[in-house]
């Protein structure tokens, strides 16, 4: 077990976590506009952030 990487991924995740928190819940569903045209919400954009972490960790591991 790597103790220390799992601190910091811990530490890194509750980071995350604590900023979509701080999203006023009126502000949740405001609207804003990706450069390639898709508009997206703070709640689609956390949806759409969390697949990308759970569906590509397996690119990045390195605890082989």
């Amino acid at each position: 077990m790597n103790l220390p990487g799992l601190i910091r991924e811990n530490a890194a995740a509750q980071r995350v976590a604590d900023s979509f928190a701080s999203v006023r819940t009126d502000a949740q569903q405001r609207t804003a506009r990706r450069s390639d045209g898709p508009s997206f919400t703070v709640e689609t954009l956390g949806t759409y952030f969390l697949h990308d972490i759970v569906h590509h960790r397996h690119d990045v591991r390195t605890d082989t």
